[in-house]
């Protein structure tokens, strides 16, 4: 192989690696958990402290959510219903045994998208509209 070819043929393997690297998407679990005064939270799997509750769940460019499930103030696992503003919409109602899955998520880093309301076990959550995703 010429010298030439071996230049090329390893800027093509850095180009496919990075393009590779740049659209790995994966898809991010998310719980949500009703508190006893009525606010939620949720525990997202790309989180530094994935088994955390909190306010907004982390992904990266190209990411999908699933939600998992749902707890009641109980504990018990119940439905859910996440609802976004356009033009992602509402997802549909789900449970553990029927997760739901969003599109890939586009955007920038920092980007943040709030959802339009949370409902658990067919409670509103007070905080709905302070919950959400952030891009990563």
């Amino acid at each position: 192989m010429t010298s030439r070819q071996s230049r090329f043929s390893l800027a093509v393997g850095c180009l496919l690696l990075a393009v590779a690297a740049y659209t790995q998407a994966a898809t991010v679990n998310v719980t949500l958990v009703s508190n006893a005064d009525g606010t939620c939270a949720q525990k997202g799997s790309k989180n530094p402290a994935p088994n955390a509750p909190s306010q907004f769940v982390l992904v990266d460019h190209g990411d999908s959510i699933r939600y998992t499930g749902a707890v009641d103030s109980l504990g018990a696992p119940t439905t859910f219903d996440v609802r976004f503003d356009p033009p992602f919409g509402d997802l549909g109602q789900g449970n553990a045994a029927h997760p739901v899955t969003t599109s890939p998520f586009q955007g920038e880093p920092g980007d943040t998208v709030n959802y339009h309301s949370v409902t658990i076990g067919n409670q509103p959550c007070f905080n709905g509209k302070s919950l959400g995703i952030v891009m990563r």
